[in-house]
C-alpha cells in the first residue's frame, strides 16, 4: 500500500447515493453482506463512505490500511464516542420504525421490527431485551408526548366548544403516536398501561363534554362518557384516511371540524371556532 504524505489528501470516495435520503435505499433487505462485497470491487483502494440513515459510515477493508488506522501509537480514535453516537441514531430509528409498526400491526415481532429499521435482531436487542421492554418505551414516549401537547393547548377560562377544538387539534398534532397508542390499548400485553396515559386526556374530554351538553353546546342523547368514546374512534378513523393517503388534511383543520360536528355543533359554528383558535 502507497501511503500518501499530508500535502496528497484526498477525500474518501463514495457510491453514488440517492439525494437527501443517502445510500440507505439501496441496500437490499435480502443477502446485505453480498451487497456490499460487490460493492467494495468499485474501490481498489480499500476504503470508501457511505451515508446509511443519515449516518456517514467509513468502511476499510485493505489488510493494510486496516493496520494502519488500527494502529492507536499513531492515531487518536474516539471509538467509543463514535458507538455512543451511532447507539443513538440506531435507537431513535428502531423507535420511529416500532412506532409506525405497531401503530399498523400492534402485533408486529421484533423480527419484522429490526428488518424495517434496517438492523439487526441482536442489535434490537442491545437496545431492548425484549419485546415488552420496546413497547414500554414507545407507550411512555407517546403518552408523554400526548400529555405535552393537551397542555400546551389548554387554556384557562375557555369554554366547552373552545376547549374541544383544542383537544382536536392538539390529538392530531401527535396523530403518529395517538394512533399506536389506540391500537396497542385494543391488545395484550401493554393494554393495562395504555389504558392508565390515555385516562388523564380521556377524563378530560369527558368532563369538558358533559359541561357542554349541561350548557347545550353538545348533544346530550348519549351520555358524556358514550360520546367521548365516540369521538375518540372518529378521530383514529381520520388519522388513519389521512396517514393512507386518502384524504390529506396536514392542519387537522377538517378533522377538528368534523369532530366538533360529530358532538353536536352546528358545521359553520364548528368551522369557525376551529379557525379562531388556529388564528391564534
Amino acid at each position: 500500500m502507497t501511503t500518501n504524505s499530508a500535502n496528497d489528501l484526498r477525500p474518501i470516495r463514495s457510491p453514488r447515493g440517492i439525494p437527501l435520503l443517502g445510500h440507505t435505499p439501496q441496500i437490499p433487505d435480502t443477502n446485505p453482506v453480498e451487497y456490499f462485497n460487490e460493492l467494495s470491487k468499485q474501490f481498489p483502494e480499500g476504503i470508501y463512505g457511505m451515508d446509511i440513515a443519515g449516518v456517514e459510515q467509513v468502511f476499510v477493508y485493505d489488510p493494510d490500511l486496516v493496520a494502519e488506522v488500527c494502529d492507536e501509537t499513531r492515531f487518536f480514535k474516539q471509538i467509543e464516542k463514535t458507538q455512543r453516537s451511532n447507539a443513538r441514531s440506531n435507537h431513535r430509528r428502531i423507535l420511529a420504525t416500532a412506532r409506525r409498526t405497531l401503530r399498523d400491526d400492534s402485533d408486529a415481532s421484533l423480527d419484522s421490527i429490526a428488518l424495517a429499521a434496517g438492523v439487526t435482531r441482536r442489535t434490537l436487542h442491545g437496545h431492548f431485551p425484549g419485546r415488552q421492554a420496546l413497547i414500554d418505551e414507545l407507550t411512555h414516549e407517546a403518552g408523554q408526548a400526548l400529555q405535552q401537547a393537551f397542555a400546551t393547548a389548554r387554556t384557562p377560562g375557555a369554554d366547552p366548544l373552545e376547549a374541544m377544538a383544542r383537544m382536536a387539534l392538539a390529538a392530531w398534532a401527535v396523530g403518529d403516536r395517538f394512533r399506536m397508542l389506540i391500537s396497542l390499548g385494543r391488545r395484550r400485553p401493554g393494554g393495562d398501561t395504555v389504558h392508565a396515559i390515555l385516562a388523564p386526556a380521556r377524563a378530560e374530554a369527558i368532563a369538558t363534554i358533559r359541561r357542554g351538553q349541561q350548557e347545550g353546546v353538545f348533544a346530550a342523547h348519549v351520555p358524556a362518557p358514550v360520546l367521548a368514546h365516540a369521538l375518540e374512534a372518529l378521530m383514529l378513523n381520520l388519522a388513519e384516511e389521512n396517514a393512507a393517503g386518502t384524504w390529506a388534511d396536514p392542519s387537522g383543520e377538517a378533522a377538528a371540524t368534523a369532530f366538533l360536528v360529530a358532538a353536536g355543533v352546528a358545521p359553520q359554528a364548528a368551522a369557525r371556532q376551529v379557525r379562531d383558535v388556529m388564528n391564534e
